[in-house]
């Protein structure tokens, strides 16, 4: 019984693992390539203070 639940935690994070890193490496290809004036403007449009509205309109949308 006890060997079972390691076997479903280790098949759990192996399953976890193969969503989380391709979505990971995908979003960092895509920081990587915008333009610096696609940056500029996420610069100017994102309000100073670390509020909820910075939060909700973040550089990926």
């Amino acid at each position: 019984m006890q060997k079972k639940i390691y076997i479903y935690i280790y098949v759990y994070y192996i399953g976890v693992m193969h969503f989380t890193i391709p979505f990971t490496i995908t979003a960092s290809l895509n920081r990587n390539r915008k333009s610096d004036a696609q940056l500029a403007y996420n610069r100017y449009r994102t309000p100073k203070l670390f509020t909820p509205f910075a939060l909700m309109h973040d550089d990926n949308d």
